[in-house]
């Protein structure tokens, strides 16, 4: 399994390094400057979306999917390191998230902060099996798709953290943290097992 993962992060080192860049100098703004942590967030969870779908591409481009299946256990361990680094993205970017909105002192964002987390973790659960089935190029328009619920949904919980933090309505966002982690966590769970099975039946 640590082989395909680490094949997976090398893959995305040269995207990591830009997208790091962008990320730091967001931070910098929230941090000095009124640029709110929302809009840190919102970028930092579709780069973590992002990162994955081009792995499906390189797949299909390098026929991985088929040196995995020619290796002892080989389709499982490569879900499973894909699952692992998936996981390990989604936890690095929301602290990140956390440690920005922290410096920054908007407590307000702290909550929207873990639910955009939790919202990468169920794109993932979502992208990982349709992309296993239907492979990098053939899964775009579902996962358009789920980009485009997603920034919906994200647009939304923005709104409504930004009414909280202003005293409008006194919503909170509390309430949807352990529920959207908790779904994410445990969506990944099932997701990885749908993988498998799609892995363990497909014709390469």
């Amino acid at each position: 399994m640590k082989g395909f993962m680490k094949r997976d992060f090398y893959l995305m080192v040269p995207n990591l390094k830009f997208f790091g860049f962008v990320l730091a100098a967001f931070a910098i703004l929230v941090v000095f400057t009124d640029f709110q942590v929302t809009f840190l967030a919102l970028y930092a969870t579709i780069f973590c979306m992002s990162a994955f779908v081009g792995l499906f591409n390189y797949d299909e481009v390098n026929h991985w999917q088929a040196y995995a299946a020619a290796t002892p256990n080989g389709r499982r361990e490569q879900v499973d390191g894909r699952y692992a680094l998936a996981l390990l993205m989604c936890g690095a970017i929301t602290l990140f998230m956390l440690a920005a909105s922290l410096l920054s002192g908007e407590k307000a964002s702290i909550e929207l902060c873990l639910i955009y987390g939790g919202g990468a973790l169920l794109y993932i659960d979502v992208l990982m099996p349709v992309s296993y089935r239907f492979g990098g190029n053939k899964s775009r328009t579902v996962i358009l798709v789920i980009v485009v619920a997603c920034s919906a949904a994200i647009g939304a919980g923005g709104a409504i953290a930004g009414m909280s933090s202003y005293g409008s309505g006194g919503f909170s966002l509390r309430w949807l943290v352990l529920p959207v982690l908790g779904v994410g966590l445990l969506g990944m769970w099932v997701s990885r097992m749908i993988s498998i099975k799609v892995m363990e039946h497909k014709e390469l």
